[in-house]
């Protein structure tokens, strides 16, 4: 503790010489300051040996890498300054932090946690073409897709580049998801089965999952009824759903066919430095 830091008069009885006395200096190891995080903050000032320090970001910023660092006995902190990042949120999920927490849970057997996601398309800014979308996310490696059609919102993630070869890409990663659905399920998570078919690049289509399709966006969805959703093709169906069914039609969108209200595209930047 640091109040039995001092000097300490320590005494050696010897038989034959006698009393020996000498002086001890008792201190803490001290780790120096950690230092925090530029746009966060540190909870923690006891700065030596077995004490941790914690980081927080501000409002709107959010933590990459560790939330605490320890003093170690040889001096020095464990782990490195994390850093703080404005985060850029999905319009369509907002700050529903539960879907984000989520999500990265649904990300970690693929990903590392360290990824930041940035959009390369939004139909309310970039509009409803398709040949938007494909000139912004081609060729850029991972990807999520959102959807919002009425209150329901589902998506597909995948770590093959979108393209417009009119052919279908092989991932054994890939994934859909729904936050909300039809049938007012639990958010849920359908991996891929049929890897082969996993996602399909067309210059008049934006993003295709699956050979059925499982969810195709079409040319100019915004305007009109052609997108759909036909689950169980390329992607496990969640239990008591058949594929073709009305019911497995039905669940994303609330119907078989629609027209989105929104969609975004968020390509994977890298790791968070």
């Amino acid at each position: 503790m640091p109040q039995d830091q001092g000097q300490y008069k320590c005494f050696f009885r010897n038989y034959e010489n006698g009393t020996v006395e000498t002086t001890i200096k008792v201190s803490l190891m001290t780790c120096g300051d950690p230092g925090k995080p530029l746009n966060g903050y540190r909870t923690g000032n006891e700065f030596w040996a077995g004490n941790m320090v914690f980081y927080t970001c501000d409002p709107g910023y959010y933590l990459v890498g560790p939330s605490n660092r320890l003093c170690l006995e040889n001096g020095a902190w464990s782990n490195s300054i994390p850093s703080c990042y404005k985060s850029q949120y999905s319009n369509i999920l907002k700050n529903r932090t539960d879907y984000y927490k989520l999500m990265r849970v649904w990300l970690a057997p693929t990903t590392c946690m360290l990824t930041r996601w940035v959009p390369c398309y939004q139909s309310r800014l970039h509009g409803w073409a398709s040949r938007t979308f494909h000139a912004k996310c081609d060729g850029k490696g991972p990807t999520i897709t959102i959807i919002k059609v009425n209150k329901y919102i589902f998506g597909g993630y995948t770590d093959v580049s979108w393209h417009t070869k009119g052919s279908y890409s092989t991932s054994v990663n890939s994934f859909l998801f729904s936050f909300v659905n039809k049938d007012n399920l639990k958010p849920f998570k359908m991996k891929v089965f049929r890897s082969q078919h996993a996602i399909e690049g067309y210059s008049s289509w934006g993003p295709r999952f699956g050979g059925g399709a499982d969810i195709a966006i079409y040319i100019k969805a915004g305007s009109n009824k052609i997108s759909y959703t036909n689950l169980g093709n390329s992607y496990v169906l969640i239990k008591g759903y058949t594929y073709g069914s009305t019911k497995a039609r039905n669940l994303l969108a609330g119907s078989y066919k629609f027209q989105p209200d929104e969609v975004e595209v968020f390509r994977q930047d890298g790791l968070e430095v």
